[in-house]
């Protein structure tokens, strides 16, 4: 299946044509997915919220089977079953798993064979976040004025000596209203060659850090801050009051990839689903705008149109996964990209 789409003007940012064509599809795999990430070619890790008893999962898309399952618990290798996770990779394709449920980050292979806890004396605090920004640099995000500290990892371990340098809220005044805590669990991100990339749920920014400091920090073309946090009340912003920001974000030799939203809820969006609340709320999940930067200087590059809808996707050399629920049964859709 080839979709063509047209150039568009979009405001100031120029909408690119491009070929998507179809190649695989998951359904059989999953039933509630929430978060894919792309661990080997055609090999997707899952956190699928419909699967209680192994809410991660790793698939074979060309397959479109199972082949392994993390299971609920405390115990080594196990997870939680609902609370949101994420995942990033150090060179050799071995993955870091960060599981706020458990406040744990756990150390795989690419398959999904256990190997360690990641463990030390830098946790004394319950974390937000946890991702890999080098083999042996480790960022976490806590609910502190310097929330955002990057570690040397050793032995897999980071300690409080081993703490190479901090981000406060107050160093960039875009970042002022993530002293909301409820903000630090909604980000996104992807790491590629020494660099993490930060996407935020509520704001067009991007962050890029690498173990030195802040590489960059962008929010155009869509302008949008994180919502302020009014008379110090904590939790997320009233549908229809911000606009919603990013879905996912992605990364690979060529560009900084974004799926992002923009929209803001309208009130008769809001009454129109009175009587199914959670059908909007997946609505809202879903874009098919994918904007492109410089991954190096984080500048906006321009912005392609998705053949679906997606809440959740990822990019690697002309290659997108693509994750869509809002049909009767949720889907994974592969396809090849050209002329972009």
């Amino acid at each position: 299946m080839k979709i063509l789409l047209g150039v568009l003007s979009l405001g100031f940012a120029l909408v690119i044509s491009s070929t998507w064509v179809l190649e695989e599809q998951v359904t059989d795999s999953v039933f509630d997915p929430e978060n894919i990430w792309l661990v080997a070619k055609d090999s997707l890790v899952i956190n699928d919220l419909g699967v209680n008893s192994s809410p991660v999962n790793l698939v074979d898309v060309k397959k479109d089977i199972l082949l392994k399952s993390l299971k609920t618990g405390q115990g080594p290798s196990e997870t939680s079953s609902t609370f949101y996770k994420r995942i990033t990779k150090f060179s050799n394709g071995d993955l870091l798993l960060w599981d706020a449920g458990l406040n744990r980050i756990t150390k795989y292979e690419n398959d999904l064979t256990y190997i360690v806890d990641i463990s030390g004396s830098a946790f004394n605090k319950r974390l937000y976040q946890a991702a890999v920004i080098n083999d042996s640099t480790l960022m976490t995000i806590d609910n502190t004025e310097d929330f955002l500290k990057v570690w040397r990892l050793k032995n897999d371990r980071i300690n409080t000596e081993d703490l190479l340098w901090s981000l406060k809220y107050s160093d960039y005044e875009s970042l002022e209203p993530l002293a909301n805590f409820i903000l630090l669990q909604t980000l996104y991100y992807d790491n590629y060659e020494g660099v993490l990339y930060i996407a935020f749920e509520f704001s067009s920014i991007i962050l890029a850090i690498d173990e030195d400091g802040v590489n960059f920090i962008n929010d155009k073309p869509d302008l949008i801050p994180l919502p302020k946090n009014k008379e110090q009340q904590m939790g997320l912003p009233a549908m229809g009051k911000h606009p919603e920001g990013s879905r996912d974000v992605s990364v690979d030799g060529k560009y900084v990839y974004l799926l992002f939203s923009g929209d803001t809820i309208s009130r008769f969006e809001q009454m129109k689903y009175t009587f199914n609340f959670e059908v909007l709320i997946d609505k809202v999940k879903h874009t098919n705008r994918l904007l492109l930067f410089n991954r190096i200087t984080g500048v906006f590059i321009k912005e392609m149109k998705l053949p679906i809808l997606a809440k959740n996707f990822k990019i690697n050399n002309n290659e997108a996964y693509l994750l869509n629920s809002l049909e009767e049964a949720p889907k994974i859709l592969k396809y090849r990209i050209d002329d972009y």
